[in-house]
């Protein structure tokens, strides 16, 4: 077997030495092609006109179902771009689970024009040149940007985005159309990139985008390769030796999800782990908290435990509060606690204070999170707040208002069994981290 192995990996090496040339010849090739478009900016234009289709699709329920039955495609995305705030976003949505999905922070200050048009750039830029490319905008200043483009080139302005969209435009070897679409009217498909434009918001991550303007035509093709050279040099560099760019999304290695409603087959659920020993305090946060009854039959829920997890699911705080009420029912079969954990906990005040600072001003995760914000007594601004049990993809028929149980979606989206028994915080808060994290991603089915 040792060697039948290397005999293939050697018999495979020519073949991995063809492709590379071929990819460095293609290289060089769009390169020479990128500096005569730059420097002929009227061949630029007439390349554009016979390349792109730029046309307006009216809205209606016959389109919803065409969006429907194209959804299965893999040439067809819808883009948005979002500013909240001092933050920008876009979003390129295929279909779930599709390896070109994206939802991406964006660098400089811009408006939502701007933010549209960035997301038009980042799909051209990572889909593969020699398919074709249908792609759906909401933006009315888009579809002017590009039926311009289309009649006179890039040669009447200065922005130097617009001058790499027809770069990369003018590049691609298949067919390239822009179409309209009337947002917010129940396209899911909009729907989709809207919602991860919003999210990506509050990414920590910040993707550069080109930005500014050059009004010296002498000087504009050399800005524009500066341009290109100083942000996203990887992303080019597939672009232009012709292979598709790979997902800048952080992969899960999660277990394998069980198939709802199927029988076992074979499958088995694993502990939830850790992803690394990455042990930062990211932007993005889980939170989970376990109360103990107060009152007459233990009705009222106080706080008793508190924990928050890291994007990686580490633990950056798992503590104990000594109750501000007497307890009349600890819940050991769910919460784990025993009278004897809380003696010498520290107050309720004092684990408060300490969650509060921890979380201020990241993105927050959990399922029912409202239920830990109450038991803290804590306000959390809404917009960096995320409810896994909100999201109609974890809600039965992918409809809010009726969440699943966290332990149910542990076992179908990240093949992980967790409250077998008493519950942890840490790994319940762990378990919504990553399914928020895999919904962001458009790996949920």
């Amino acid at each position: 077997m040792i060697f039948d192995l290397n005999a293939s990996v050697v018999s495979n090496r020519p073949r991995q030495i063809c492709r590379s040339a071929v990819a460095a010849a293609e290289l060089i090739v769009s390169l020479c092609r990128v500096s005569y478009y730059l420097f002929c900016p009227y061949a630029l234009g007439s390349t554009i006109a016979g390349k792109l289709e730029v046309s307006r699709q009216i809205s209606s329920p016959a389109n919803k179902v065409k969006w429907r039955a194209t959804q299965g495609g893999h040439n067809i995305a819808m883009v948005d771009g979002s500013v909240l705030k001092s933050s920008a976003a876009i979003a390129v949505w295929y279909k779930q689970g599709h390896p070109m999905n994206a939802s991406v922070r964006i660098s400089g200050q811009c408006d939502n024009n701007r933010a549209e048009l960035a997301a038009l750039f980042w799909a051209l830029l990572r889909h593969p040149r020699a398919q074709p490319f249908t792609i759906h905008t909401d933006s009315s200043y888009v579809i002017h940007v590009m039926r311009r483009l289309s009649r006179e080139g890039p040669v009447t302005t200065s922005c130097l985005l617009t001058w790499c969209i027809a770069i990369l435009v003018c590049l691609r070897t298949a067919r390239t159309t822009v179409r309209k679409t009337k947002g917010h009217n129940g396209n899911p498909f909009h729907d989709m990139a809207d919602l991860l434009a919003k999210l990506a918001t509050k990414k920590e991550a910040v993707q550069a985008i080109p930005e500014g303007t050059c009004s010296s035509r002498l000087r504009r093709p050399f800005a524009v390769l500066s341009s290109i050279a100083g942000m996203q040099s990887r992303l080019w560099l597939h672009f232009l030796s012709g292979s598709a760019a790979s997902t800048e999304a952080e992969p899960l290695p999660l277990g394998k999800a069980r198939p709802e409603g199927k029988g076992a087959g074979g499958w088995r659920a694993r502990p939830l782990e850790p992803l690394n020993g990455n042990r930062s305090v990211t932007n993005l946060l889980g939170l989970d908290c376990e109360m103990v009854g107060a009152g007459p039959g233990g009705v009222d829920s106080i706080l008793a435990r508190a924990c928050v997890v890291n994007k990686h699911g580490n633990v950056l705080l798992d503590e104990l509060a000594a109750p501000s009420r007497p307890v009349t029912d600890f819940r050991t079969e769910h919460s784990g606690i025993r009278p004897e954990d809380l003696e010498g906990a520290p107050p309720a005040d004092e684990v408060r204070a300490r969650v509060a600072q921890l979380i201020a001003g990241r993105v927050i995760v959990g399922h029912g999170i409202e239920n830990d914000f109450a038991a803290l007594g804590l306000h959390h601004p809404p917009e960096l707040v995320q409810d896994t049990a909100a999201i109609p993809a974890f809600c039965y028929g992918r409809r809010a208002g009726r969440p699943r149980k966290l332990r149910d979606l542990a076992r179908i989206h990240l093949g992980a069994s967790i409250q077998e028994g008493e519950h942890s915080p840490a790994e319940d808060a762990r378990a919504a981290v990553f399914l928020y994290r895999k919904f962001v991603q458009g790996l949920v089915r």
